[in-house]
């Protein structure tokens, strides 16, 4: 049927006397204007919208809300003629005195102002049609006055910039909306604020001065009358203007805060609230402009904190609590005598007390400071968390979690300015360097703990859920930001978790709470408690944690019963302790089987259920394997081989929960239990192997790599019972397995290590080796040339070596044919070309096996070393092997003893064509003479007093002797650094020439820090600006050095290394590696420029800035080329930002910061926008407060990226390097949105140009749309994979 002519006779039953036909004709007209291939001629148009705008006065109200619904489909229809006509006629609609026509025709309105695209003519048009009517309509009283606001904001968020254009247009509104601040009732004033922040977006600069100094002349005509209700209207304007124009209020902060505070004077509590509210605003969207008055601010903060006129206390401000570790027990027992008063306070009523909405203003008031102003973050520790900590005793529970929420936005920022996240791996922070501990703000907030346990704990032992959740939250972040910290005052708590985990708590002061929430988070907060504490922190209390954690796994919801078993897991770590360097099984303790038999038995019965979440299945596996591996000899042996160990083997066979098994497997055959044969696995393991084997054929990578892993483990632990069979099954596996399809550089590890424990089995090594001879070897030799990128060094190397030190231990008379085998392929009758990467793996395979049997390695080594002396008659590739093993083979022992002419064979070398030879004979011949010092060292120092072409080399060999030699006698030590220090005063001196010697100088500057560090000083001085480049650079190799102790720190002094930093220096040469030495040691060593970091700042905010003077242009033939000789040195100053953040953010000013990030963005060069974009995203998750007001100013530059093509002409690299600088520029606006909670839908207004950039990338119709969803699902995966 026609759609036309099936509309048509819609129309006409529109018409019908029967109400139920108007509706059912309406619906399907609605269905049919949803249809995309639905289309209508204009005739047909006209006719349709005059039936929809007629039934919108139809008789039945179910028709006209039809008829209002309908609008939508049929606006997306309509062309502009008739949108008009619906525009029209809604107008004239709001007009009627007919209350029901007027509710009808404001949803109307407000339909239309949704659908209408802001970006098109034809709303900007019909906006502009309808804007004059909604304004004129204003200053009707009636019940549709509400309504017609909301209208007018709506529209004013949406076609804002359409309305700013319309100069006459808008002051008419604004002028109406300032009218509407002195009505008498609240809800319109409160609503006209908002519609006036949606207009001040867009509107020019003189319309906003004079609506700002309206309101400041509202405000004082105010305070005369008292009429504190107008009074409070106006002061949440400057909220409100702050919050959707701050750039234009920060020019008015001074005056602006001056009368928010006079005003928060007034003895009214909700005017109080409004300015509280006013100053929070100003505090997260003016930063820089607020500064001054920051001190002010936390003062006003913490004086209406504690504001209760109509209750006493006790005047207690927790100022005064003993800071020692007391027993928690009889702390609880005081709190006990206080339970009476407590729930008198709990039961204080006051209805017309509004005095509790000062308070959690002013706590929301300091989040605001807490959460923005991270360089504060010791100051706010000092004189802001005492007085929070003191009112955890607030008696309203809304201002008692906001203060809680408040403390934890404290902690929160502590762990940022330490580097810290609240996901954080464990570090042992507290046995840094007291310089280091002197500038880490975690060390002020241990000092509040014993304050904080004073309070907390009675308040969690209420019957408030919102309170315990909080404070469960607060001391799960806090336990995780310290590391621990609680001590003996974790006792405190044990009641309270108790009552929060278990129907019935004998005994327990605490009030029963059964929440699923809390006891999850309860659970949360128990696991890292458990896992940050030493265990001795709970031997008190282990019966009743046990008891709270296992009853926890009965509970019906799965995420409780999961959560419960990661304590268990916890809990028995703490109950039988095993240190790593263990040497011996440490007797159990009284009472610890009966606890361990009781956890056994739970964990066993959950491990066999069948029908529970797969991640109940797998922590129930894992808690059983810990049960296993750190108590299992305090279980009956039937337990163990005739329950435990036979039920894993179970879910090893069994597809599901064969990835967690095998881990479990592999941790229980890796304990020190098993290791030190305490506890017997009996024959379970060995039946295991050949199954485990079998899951290498599997292509799933994470099941080959916990395969691999188990058979190792389960090789070695079995070597009496295990069989060739088994062991021929496993490595036809392995082989199958490296081949160079199926090998990456972590399976190769992994596999090597299973071929390694393979040739531990004695009862079967005769038969193994000529195994691996005949099938491995070659393999491996294979993989060796062919795969140098992952085997050439990291674990791939490691394990490569190992295997051979393990082949020639268990047959010595393959070390010749491994060499034979490695050595062949670099001869000139091969076919195979050998890459130079290949080299290095080969020449320590070929060292490894010469070393590994010492009654041939003088045989092995000579033949290298004669291919060395025939120099260029060697073939290219052998030569370079030859140089190498030689080098490695030397460090080990005196080879110039039988070859005194080796080191002249190596300097002959020197003189190669071949780069690549040059640098094998200078690491040769270092490495050779760490074997003879005294012999070789003087002469190469000759040499390098000599100077020439050859000083480079010789440096390179001097590099290897200062880093590989064990012990560099103190002479030769003192000899060497006035070698090297008279010869960075050459001006002349090639720049790779200064990065080895100043390399060199940063080695043997560790050696006596205290002395040579004042000989560097006198350096910076140098008119040459290459030696004050080498002194910087000699400093920052110390920095990356790992032998590096807190010598170094002493001889540098607190803020010693500043003088190092040559941010200002006049050559860029020093300024750029000033840059890399301050991103080093913001790295490494950030304690080293905290307390200067103020002052370095500006300077490196100005490498940030391109400078013209830098850039010339350079031709090529027809073609011209800009070059930027500051491009380097601008995006090392990128990258110490982006490093600081992560280590230095407490003593970063983060408006300051922010603007440099924002110039970054627009940078010509895609390295820096990439690199900006980074630390945009890392700024968001670790200070998203300080971004909220600033994020709309990187919509331009984040659209320039988003939107980036590639030229036409464009060949492949290009074209992906502007997909990268896309995804990059997607990625940041996702994380963006996601930290900052904007974007997410209309009307929030947070940012409404960000907001708008956000919904642009969402459309299915844009080009980038998949890009935008594939890196959306990368963001969530992330954040969900940084929760576990």
């Amino acid at each position: 049927m026609d759609s036309s002519y099936l509309v048509a006779g819609l129309l006409d039953k529109l018409t019908n006397a029967d109400s139920d036909i108007r509706f059912m004709a309406m619906t399907d007209i609605a269905s049919e204007l949803s249809k995309d291939s639905f289309q209508m001629s204009d005739h047909v148009e006209r006719k349709v919208v005059a039936a929809v705008l007629k039934a919108l006065d139809d008789k039945n109200g179910e028709v006209q809300n039809l008829a209002v619904k309908t609008l939508v489909p049929l606006l997306r229809k309509a062309k502009e003629p008739q949108i008009r006509e619906i525009v029209d006629h809604l107008a004239t609609l709001l007009s009627q005195e007919r209350d029901d026509l007027k509710d009808i025709a404001s949803i109307g309105a407000k339909t239309v102002v949704l659908e209408l695209p802001a970006s098109t003519a034809v709303g900007k048009t019909m906006i502009k049609r309808l804007l004059p009517t909604l304004v004129g309509l204003l200053p009707r009283s009636d019940t549709s006055q509400l309504d017609i606001i909301d209208i007018v904001a709506e529209s004013l968020s949406r076609f804002g910039k359409t309305v700013a254009e319309q100069p006459e247009l808008a002051a008419q509104v604004q002028a109406q909306l300032l009218l509407l601040l002195e009505h008498s009732r609240p809800a319109i004033r409160k609503r006209t604020i908002v519609a006036i922040g949606f207009l001040v977006v867009h509107t020019s600069d003189d319309l906003f001065a004079g609506l700002l100094q309206s309101i400041m002349k509202g405000l004082g005509e105010k305070m005369n009358s008292r009429d504190y209700g107008k009074m409070g209207t106006y002061i949440a304007s400057f909220a409100t203007l702050s919050r959707f124009s701050a750039r234009r209020v920060g020019k008015y902060m001074g005056e602006l805060s001056g009368l928010t505070f006079e005003y928060s004077k007034f003895d009214d509590d909700e005017l109080r609230e409004n300015c509280f509210q006013a100053l929070e605003s100003f505090v997260v969207r003016c930063p820089a402009e607020v500064t001054p008055h920051l001190n002010e601010i936390i003062a006003l903060g913490l004086e209406y904190i504690k504001h209760d006129p109509n209750y006493d206390d006790g005047g207690d401000d927790g100022m005064d609590v003993d800071d020692g570790d007391g027993d928690g027990d009889e702390e609880v027992a005081d709190d006990e005598e206080e339970e009476e008063e407590d729930d008198d306070d709990d039961n204080y009523s006051d209805a017309d007390d509004m005095s509790w909405k000062v308070r959690r203003a002013a706590a929301k008031l300091l989040s605001s400071v807490i959460s923005t102003r991270s360089e504060l973050v010791s100051q706010l520790l000092s004189n802001v968390a005492p007085a929070l900590i003191a009112r955890f005793r607030e008696r309203e529970e809304s201002v008692r979690v906001e203060v809680l929420s408040t403390f934890n936005a404290l902690i929160r920022q502590v762990g940022a300015a330490s580097g810290v996240s609240i996901t954080h791996s464990k570090d042992d922070w507290r046995s840094a360097s007291q310089t280091s501990l002197d500038s880490d703000p975690r060390l002020l907030l241990q000092e509040q703990v014993p304050r904080l346990a004073k309070y907390l704990p009675k308040q969690m032992s209420g019957k408030s859920v919102s309170t315990r959740l909080a404070g469960f939250i607060l001391l799960r972040e806090l336990v995780t930001i310290l590391q621990g910290g609680l001590g003996a005052k974790f006792g405190l708590f044990v009641p309270t978790i108790e009552a929060s985990l278990v129907n019935s708590a004998p005994g327990t002061s605490a009030k029963i709470i059964n929440d699923p929430n809390l006891k999850i988070e309860a659970l949360m907060f128990l696991q890292v408690a458990l896992s940050a504490h030493e265990p001795s922190t709970f031997e008190p209390y282990l019966t009743k944690l046990a008891r709270s954690a296992v009853a926890a796994t009965k509970e019906k919801f799965y995420k409780i019963t999961s959560e419960a078993l990661l304590v268990l897991i916890e809990l028995v770590k703490v109950i039988r302790p095993i240190p790593e360097n263990a040497v011996s099984v440490t007797p159990a303790k009284a009472g610890v089987p009966a606890l361990i038999q009781g956890i056994y038995e739970v964990v066993l019965a959950e491990a066999k259920l069948n029908d529970v979440d797969l991640e109940v299945k797998d922590r129930s596996i894992l808690a059983l394997a810990t049960v296993l591996s750190s108590a299992g000899d305090l279980l009956q042996p039937s337990q163990i081989t005739g329950e435990a160990l036979p039920l894993l083997a179970d879910r090893v066979r069994n597809e599901v929960t064969r990835l967690t098994a095998l881990r479990a497997i592999k941790s229980v055959s890796d304990s020190f239990l098993v290791s030190s044969d305490t506890l017997d696995l009996g024959s379970v393991p060995a039946d295991l192997v050949p199954v485990v084997a079998g899951f290498l054929r599997k292509s799933q990578r994470p099941l080959r790599m916990a395969t691999l892993a188990t058979l190792d483990s389960l090789i070695r632990r079995t070597q009496a019972v295990i069989t060739t069979d088994v062991l021929d099954a496993v490595l036809a596996e392995v082989q199958t397995l490296n081949s160079l399809q199926d090998a990456d550089v972590h399976i190769f590890p992994l596999s090597i290590n299973v071929v390694s424990a393979a040739l531990s089995v004695q009862s079967c090594r005769a038969h193994t080796v000529e195994t691996i001879q005949a099938q491995l070897m070659p393999t491996i030799v294979t993989l060796t040339l062919e795969a140098p990128h992952w085997i050439g060094s990291g674990l791939g190397l490691d394990g490569l070596l190992q295997f051979w030190r393990d082949l020639v231990a268990a047959a010595p008379h393959l070390a010749a044919v491994g060499v034979d085998v490695l050595t062949r392929p670099l001869l000139a009758g091969s076919k195979r070309v050998v890459s130079k990467q290949a080299y290095r793996p080969l020449a320590e395979s070929i060292a490894t096996l010469a070393v590994g049997v010492p009654a041939q390695t003088a045989a092995i080594v000579q033949e290298f070393v004669n291919k060395v002396a025939n120099g260029p008659d060697t073939d290219l590739p052998l030569l370079n092997v030859s140089l190498l093993v030689v080098g490695t083979v030397g460090r080990h022992g005196n080879l110039l003893t039988a070859n005194p002419q080796l080191n002249e064979n190596l300097l002959s070398l020197f003189t190669a064509q071949q780069e690549e030879i040059k640098h094998a004979a200078a690491f040769a011949l270092g490495n050779v003479a760490i074997g003879n010092l005294d012999s070789s060292l003087p002469a190469i120092l000759s040499q390098v007093r000599e100077g020439g072409k050859k000083r480079y080399l010789l440096l390179l060999a001097l590099k290897e002797i200062i880093a590989r030699s064990p012990t560099l006698p103190t002479a030769h030590a003192a000899d060497l650094w006035q070698l090297l220090f008279a010869n960075a005063q050459d001006p002349a001196m090639e720049e790779n020439t200064r990065s080895v010697l100043a390399e060199c100088l940063g080695k043997l500057l560790l050696a006596d820090p205290q002395e040579r560090i004042a000989a560097l000083r006198v350096q910076l001085q140098s008119p040459v600006g290459a030696v004050r480049a080498t002194v910087v650079s000699a400093v920052r190799h110390t920095l990356t050095d790992p032998s590096a102790g807190s010598s170094l720190d002493i001889a540098l002094g607190g803020n010693g290394l500043a003088q190092f930093l040559l941010l200002g220096d006049p050559e860029l040469a020093v300024r750029h590696m000033s840059l890399m030495t301050l991103t080093s040691a913001a790295h490494n060593k950030p304690h080293l420029i905290r307390g200067s970091l103020s002052e370095l700042s500006p300077l490196l905010y100005q490498e940030t800035a391109v400078k013209q003077e830098l850039i010339h242009v350079v031709e090529m033939g027809p073609f011209k080329h800009r070059v930027d000789d500051g491009l380097e040195a601008r995006k090392s100053a990128f990258e110490c930002m982006y490093t600081l953040l992560s280590t230095c953010l407490s003593r970063i000013y983060l408006p300051d910061f922010v603007d440099r990030i924002l110039v970054g963005l627009s940078d010509p060069a895609q390295d820096v926008k990439e690199l900006n974009h980074l630390t945009l995203q890392r700024l968001a998750v670790a200070s998203p407060a300080s971004l909220v007001a600033r994020v709309d100013e990187a919509v331009a530059p984040l659209r320039e990226s988003v939107d980036a093509k590639p030229k036409a002409n464009a060949v492949r690299q290009e074209i992906e390097r502007v997909q990268e600088l896309v995804r990059s520029g997607v990625r940041t606006v996702v994380v963006l949105a996601k930290s900052l909670g904007i974007g997410a839908s209309e009307g929030t207004s947070i940012a409404p140009a960000f907001e708008e950039l956000v919904r642009s990338l969402k459309v299915p119709g844009n080009p980038i749309y998949e890009t935008v969803v594939a890196v959306t699902n990368e963001v969530e995966a992330a954040e969900t994979g940084g929760r576990r």
